[in-house]
């Protein structure tokens, strides 16, 4: 929060169920690490990921019982309503950011007059069916990608500057369809196709860092020295793709639509191919537990403060947008930059949220701020 909201408000957070230390769902990280080939052009299929989201399923802990059939958005909407009760105030006002924006989103539903203000920071859409997910989240994260490229034709110090970065990452992509990409500090330790556009996405397009996206990428093309290893993240036990999974019904009736929805989804991104969601959305397609909230338009009456930035790789910008008008009472303020997150960017952001916290004065349709 900013030191002007945080001298107005008590602050309390949430950790969600399921997740970090509120009682995750833990599983064997051996069957969770255990991951297998997501790209149907590379050796992946349908009926291994399938397999396998039922092996996680199966390996989870016990205490992972008592929560895993109640994870949706619902019961975290009303987790914050038991906080609201236990800390005796009569109306909260809510921040929420990234997937959290899909909580605070239910909680307005359901509890409209314990609600004075929402702020949904780069906004999750749950009115989206499997296709239009992949396809939208697919292009928001070519869009982000075409924006580092952008920045590094026209910065000397960009370590691709000169090159075309796309046709750079390109070239790294069919390495790696090709079984040849490897670390290089590490010659043995292989990169896989969807490896390097997920730490693309989540390691350097998320915040955004796009020197060190640069300078990653000419390393691995061999324009600069090896440098320091980067390494895809491995799980300790922790799964929280259980939540995604109670929040969305996924499903692919066959082999071939799985297939197809790739193709479609890497039409809409040729260079990045793939989105992180897609590993979630197939592996929930196979999670043996029914989701209980499934995909549904809000039905939200009280005023909401719509955030995201412009070349947002998580949650696009079209979702802002779609967000906004489902909610009638609602206003979108857009940064005009990159990256996950919008709130404390800079000081147009924080000032227009800020004066709607703190006075509820939402800004006018179409107000923005420049990037940073």
């Amino acid at each position: 929060m900013s030191k002007t909201a945080a001298e107005r408000f008590d602050t309390v957070t949430l950790d969600p169920r399921g997740t970090n230390a509120s009682t995750p769902v833990t599983c064997n990280p051996d069957v969770i690490n255990d991951a297998p080939d997501f790209n149907p052009e590379t050796g992946g299929t349908l009926r291994v990921v399938v397999e396998y989201g039922r092996n996680v399923e199966a390996s989870c802990s016990k205490p992972s019982r008592a929560v895993i059939d109640h994870l949706d958005s619902r019961q975290v909407a009303r987790d914050v309503e038991a906080i609201r009760v236990a800390i005796g105030e009569q109306r909260v006002s809510l921040y929420s950011r990234s997937y959290g924006t899909l909580p605070a989103q239910t909680y307005a539903e359901m509890f409209p007059r314990r609600v004075r203000a929402v702020v949904l920071d780069s906004v999750f859409d749950h009115n989206l069916s499997t296709r239009q997910l992949l396809q939208s989240s697919a292009r928001a994260v070519e869009d982000a990608f075409n924006a580092f490229a952008k920045w590094c034709s026209m910065t000397q110090s960009c370590a691709l500057y000169g090159k075309d970065a796309g046709a750079v990452f390109d070239d790294l992509c069919r390495k790696a369809e090709r079984g040849e990409l490897t670390e290089p500090s590490n010659p043995a330790a292989k990169i896989s196709p969807t490896g390097l556009s997920w730490l693309t996405m989540r390691r350097f397009l998320y915040r955004p860092d796009w020197a060190p996206l640069a300078d990653r990428l000419a390393r691995l093309a061999g324009l600069l020295p090896p440098g320091a290893a980067v390494s895809f993240p491995k799980s300790n036990g922790s799964f929280p793709y259980a939540s995604f999974c109670a929040d969305h019904r996924t499903t692919f009736s066959s082999e071939y639509e799985w297939r197809g929805e790739w193709a479609r989804m890497k039409a809409q991104a040729p260079h990045l191919r793939t989105h992180m969601v897609w590993q979630i959305v197939s592996i929930c397609a196979g999670w043996p537990i029914p989701a209980t909230n499934p995909q549904r338009k809000p039905n939200i009456r009280v005023p909401v403060l719509v955030l995201n930035s412009r070349y947002d790789p998580a949650t696009p910008h079209e979702w802002a947008v779609n967000v906004t008008r489902q909610i009638p009472r609602s206003a979108l303020l857009t940064y005009e930059g990159a990256g996950h997150g919008v709130y404390d960017r800079t000081a147009c952001t924080l000032g227009i949220t800020d004066r709607y916290f703190i006075d509820l004065v939402l800004p006018a349709p179409g107000t923005s701020c420049p990037s940073a």
